[in-house]
């Protein structure tokens, strides 16, 4: 078993607003940043970024689920799970970050400082946005 941290932000939007924003690939570059910004769809629920890394997003459901797995060619494909539910009248966004075998305890501790000013980010984004 791997070692995780869930990271999570309360916004204060709809849920269902916060939901088909983050549900569709295309806002991914408003408020996530890194590698994964120049990429394009190959299939209904798959898209290819710069190089040789493919990220599949779960389809659209009711549920709030919008997991996502990103695949280098060289590594195991990463499941990351992601989820949207009601905080109140607004919505929490959770995502929990797995710390594999090759990963030390400083680049964990990194990445989910990444994750966190990503999704500060998607907040003073999506809040920005009339109501």
């Amino acid at each position: 078993m791997y070692s995780s941290r869930t990271v999570t932000v309360a916004i204060a939007r709809p849920l269902q607003r916060v939901y088909e924003f983050l549900a569709e690939p295309r806002n991914l570059p408003r408020w996530a940043s890194g590698p994964l910004v120049n990429y394009h769809q190959v299939s209904a629920h798959e898209w290819q970024a710069d190089g040789p890394v493919r990220i599949q997003f779960t389809p659209v459901n009711r549920f709030g689920v919008i997991d996502f797995s990103i695949t280098p060619s060289s590594m195991l494909s990463q499941m990351t799970p992601a989820r949207v539910y009601a905080n109140g009248e607004g919505a929490e966004v959770a995502i929990t970050l797995f710390q594999r075998e090759a990963i030390t305890n400083e680049q964990f501790a990194s990445d989910c400082a990444w994750m966190e000013a990503d999704l500060q980010v998607l907040k003073t984004y999506l809040e920005s946005l009339e109501p």
